[in-house]
């Protein structure tokens, strides 16, 4: 059995992979080695069906956690920013003329992107859920933390701010 969705793909590795997901069973089940690691490995697969016909989307790493947390950088700093995470993307080539604007606004994407895949594995591994304002916090702190090397190293004009500046200036 194919997948049906392979024919939008244009690289034949993709193809490759897609169908192997989509088929009866993991490439280790069609596999013929006697190892012995090979074979804990295939006992320890889950089943590839309840990966596919799963209800659970993916999506919930933005959604609805992501959206609080990204609209709350981006309304900080007064900036509209797409809601959509590929529209997101599309956005954070250019999110701002101004230079500073746009390097924190990329590095807080990076962070917030860590921050909410951190936060949906702590809730899948470990029952562990925190708040948005929880991980918002720790995101300003790695924002510091990165920002304060960044700013000794940037050379700055007369009158302008540097990357550090702009961020205490908006958060």
């Amino acid at each position: 059995m194919h997948c049906k969705c392979t024919s939008y793909v244009r690289d034949p590795y993709e193809k490759k992979k897609i169908n192997v997901i989509s088929s009866e069973g993991w490439w280790l089940d069609r596999s013929r080695s006697r190892s012995l690691v090979i074979h804990e490995i295939k006992r320890c697969l889950p089943d590839p069906n309840l990966i596919l016909n799963s209800v659970e989307d993916d999506i919930y790493v933005w959604k609805p956690n992501g959206d609080l947390i990204w609209c709350y950088f981006t309304s900080r700093i007064h900036l509209r920013s797409p809601i959509d995470f590929e529209e997101v993307l599309r956005w954070m080539v250019l999110p701002s003329r101004n230079s500073n604007v746009a390097t924190i606004m990329k590095l807080l994407f990076q962070a917030s992107l860590y921050y909410i895949w951190r936060e949906r594995n702590s809730r899948l591994h470990t029952d562990v859920a925190r708040s948005p304002s929880y991980l918002i916090g720790e995101i300003k702190n790695l924002m510091r933390l990165k920002l304060d090397p960044m700013s000794r190293a940037q050379r700055v004009l007369v009158g302008g701010l540097s990357l550090l500046a702009t961020w205490f200036e908006n958060f």
